[in-house]
């Protein structure tokens, strides 16, 4: 539990950045394919409310570095000069 505690202290003052997901869901006109998503999260947060919560926040914790990774890569192979 100290090293997570530690990891997530990091991540508070990095300059990793995470989306702000309620702007996204409410500024964007709702697909009923991600509606339908919606209702299913909350539905299965009410059944197995710590299970989400523990995957959910994990989940959330892990974006940021992944997407700045994938974004680091993928800003390696685009600057390459081409022959």
């Amino acid at each position: 539990m100290p090293v997570v505690m530690f990891t997530l202290g990091l991540l508070m003052v990095s300059r990793i950045g995470y989306p702000h997901f309620a702007a996204q869901i409410l500024t964007r006109k709702l697909s009923v394919r991600r509606f339908a998503q919606i209702v299913v999260l909350i539905a299965l947060a009410f059944l197995e409310p710590i299970g989400v919560l523990l995957l959910g926040s994990a989940a959330f914790a892990a974006f940021g570095p992944v997407a700045s990774l994938v974004k680091r890569v993928r800003g390696r192979h685009i600057h390459l000069p081409r022959p």
